[in-house]
């Protein structure tokens, strides 16, 4: 049987949201959504607390991670993994 696991934790939701877009260098809303598994409401929630706090930045239609960001990243990831 496999394991459930239980709500994600906020930290886990930045987590998500800053991995896919790693993973694609630039990453439109869409896929960001997709990949982080958010919803419209959660999707527009966390981009906006992330562009805030500096965690991303706007291209054109794309998202992108600032240096802070992947540091997030690789602190959360050395920590959870």
């Amino acid at each position: 049987m496999a394991e459930q696991k239980g709500k994600r934790t906020r930290d886990e939701i930045i987590a998500d949201i800053l991995k896919a877009i790693a993973a694609e260098k630039e990453a439109g809303i869409s896929v960001i959504a997709r990949k982080a598994n958010l919803n419209f409401y959660q999707r527009k929630l966390f981009i906006r607390e992330l562009l805030e706090k500096g965690l991303i930045t706007r291209r054109n239609r794309a998202y992108a991670l600032t240096e802070s960001g992947a540091e997030f990243l690789a602190d959360f990831l050395k920590w959870h993994s």
